[in-house]
């Protein structure tokens, strides 16, 4: 951890070097299961000479390499079932403490993602590999029309939680997206140029993004205030994104800060999309409207967990 830089915000995937069980079971040890998703929920920047003050950070790019090991890093995990009970959360270490994080996009993160997915949801793997091994011409059917997407992030809590698995149509779209539709699509180049360079691999392999559609073609003067709460013609756009609590820092209000914060006009071929949790959400306030035409998909139901299967909304 401390040879990488780190943001708050960022989700990382702790792990421990191959066949290093020592500095596993220290991880462990911390109450941070190796290979699942951590959310950096702060980075605190220790003081020098003794002095016992810390300076919250919002990136080790600036600090000198030779103090990277010192901060401290505050950590929660992204899906409640990988949280244990003896454990208060953020879990608080050093950067030193932290081995190898990966980036949850990075290829060299599947396997211990996929350990850690089996050791807190079993079904869910079981249900991945029926559909990797499903009989060729499902698998041309699942590639063409239907296909099932696994929610990796909070973006769209509490609508749809990190870990749902939906089942998604993606034949050709027969009529235009309209205002509340949940889609699925590649990112647009503005979005595409956020994202590190591990995350754009994965996006060259496929990888998708999921928003809420908030304004369509010929929707006019939308506007997005310092606090990212979006409005048309003076009007809240959308519904009530203020039901999620997992913000770091302020860390969307940096990226607003830059972002795209006045549209004249929905084109006719774009839509305008926002993610249900606001407070962590990248999306159009960042990087501006989306192509039609980058749409792959919406979804039909949700199909795991069963406790929530059912139509999503």
């Amino acid at each position: 951890g401390a040879g990488r830089v780190l943001r708050a915000g960022e989700v990382v995937v702790p792990v421990a070097a191959a066949g290093d069980a020592a500095a596993e079971a220290r991880l462990r040890a911390r109450g941070i299961l190796p290979g699942s998703d951590m959310r950096i929920m702060g980075l605190r920047l220790p003081g020098t000479s003794g002095s016992t003050e810390e300076q919250e950070i919002f990136s080790t790019e600036s600090v000198p390499p030779a103090r990277r090991g010192d901060v401290r890093v505050l950590l929660r995990p992204t899906d409640r079932a990988a949280m244990r009970d003896d454990v208060e959360y953020p879990i608080i270490v050093e950067a030193r403490e932290l081995p190898v994080l990966l980036s949850r996009f990075a290829a060299a993160a599947f396997f211990p993602r996929i350990v850690a997915l089996a050791a807190t949801d079993l079904a869910a793997v079981a249900l991945a590999i029926a559909a990797a091994t499903a009989p060729l011409p499902l698998a041309i059917a699942g590639r063409e029309l239907l296909s099932l997407y696994v929610i990796p992030s909070t973006s769209m809590a509490p609508t749809l939680a990190k870990g749902d698995v939906l089942l998604v149509d993606k034949r050709h779209l027969s009529a235009p997206p309209r205002r509340d539709d949940i889609v699925l699509f590649r990112p647009p180049d503005k979005l595409r140029d956020l994202l590190p360079q591990n995350a754009r691999d994965g996006v060259d392999r496929g990888d998708l993004f999921v928003k809420r559609v908030a304004a369509v073609g010929g929707d006019k003067r939308i506007r997005v205030d310092d606090d990212g709460n979006v409005f048309e013609d003076g009007a809240p756009l959308a519904r009530d994104r203020s039901l999620c609590d997992d913000e770091p820092l302020g860390l969307i209000r940096r990226l607003i800060a830059s972002g795209v914060r006045d549209v004249e006009e929905v084109s006719d071929d774009s839509v305008y999309v926002l993610g249900d949790c606001g407070k962590v959400s990248v999306d159009s306030r960042v990087w501006g409207t989306l192509p039609v035409e980058n749409i792959e998909g919406k979804p039909i139901a949700r199909v795991w967990p069963l406790s929530r299967a059912g139509v999503v909304r």
